[in-house]
């Protein structure tokens, strides 16, 4: 219930980006203008979607910042549990099923 509830909020907060079916999202996540979500996308309070940004099918994002008209293909996942984040800059390509670690290098 919890989960169907946040995806309406997010919905009705948002209601410009092209969203695909059987989405996941945090209400808190920040999405920009004329963004594009794939079907069965996961993403996190952590994530921030700039402006002409594409998130491919079966991605799973969380702490991260993308920047303008980025593309990030199906498949990426981001299995890490630290306190880092991830920062992509704007105009950037990631290709399919790349996996990004958030894990922090300490010791």
């Amino acid at each position: 219930m919890r989960k169907i509830i946040n995806n309406l909020l997010f919905r009705l907060k948002n209601r410009f980006p092209n969203m695909g079916k059987n989405i996941i999202v945090s209400h808190k996540t920040k999405i920009g203008k004329n963004c594009h979500i794939g079907n069965f996308c996961r993403l996190s309070q952590d994530v921030i979607l700039g402006d002409n940004v594409s998130v491919g099918e079966f991605t799973v994002l969380c702490k991260i910042n993308i920047g303008n008209n980025t593309m990030l293909e199906s498949g990426i996942k981001m299995p890490g549990t630290g306190k880092g984040s991830i920062i992509i800059g704007k105009e950037c390509y990631i290709g399919v099923n790349n996996v990004f670690d958030t894990s922090d290098n300490k010791i």
